[in-house]
């Protein structure tokens, strides 16, 4: 049985191995004696727009790329079958894993193997 639209899930905190919904989560982490001392690590909210049961908190170094950041995903949430990846920002600048399109990028498309993901993601910031 799937996954209802509007389910409601829990998350289990990567630190302190406790269990919370996204809103309590979110006000976990801050206080988590586990992550305490990484100054420059930022910590984003990753979730699916359709379906309320996917969500993901990360913890993202200053010197993260996008790269970094499409295989954190990958390696712990989206990847099934090798597909490359893409992101774009509210402003529409796309954002491409490398060996996209025949000799590389795309025109519009910039790479996320050079990009901080720090610059296109500052607080508040959404990628679709």
């Amino acid at each position: 049985m799937g996954l209802d639209f509007d389910e409601k899930t829990v998350g289990k905190c990567s630190g302190c191995k406790k269990e919370f919904a996204m809103r309590a989560m979110r006000a976990h982490i801050p206080k988590c004696n586990s992550f305490s001392g990484r100054g420059d690590a930022t910590v984003l909210l990753v979730k699916s727009p359709h379906l309320k049961a996917y969500w993901l908190f990360l913890s993202r170094s200053s010197k993260a790329t996008l790269e970094d950041l499409d295989n954190l995903l990958r390696e712990h949430w989206v990847e099934c079958c090798g597909h490359l990846s893409t992101l774009r920002t509210k402003d529409g600048i796309e954002y491409a894993s490398e060996g996209w399109g025949k000799e590389g990028l795309e025109e519009n498309m910039r790479s996320m193997r050079r990009t901080n993901a720090s610059k296109v993601l500052p607080a508040g910031a959404s990628l679709l």
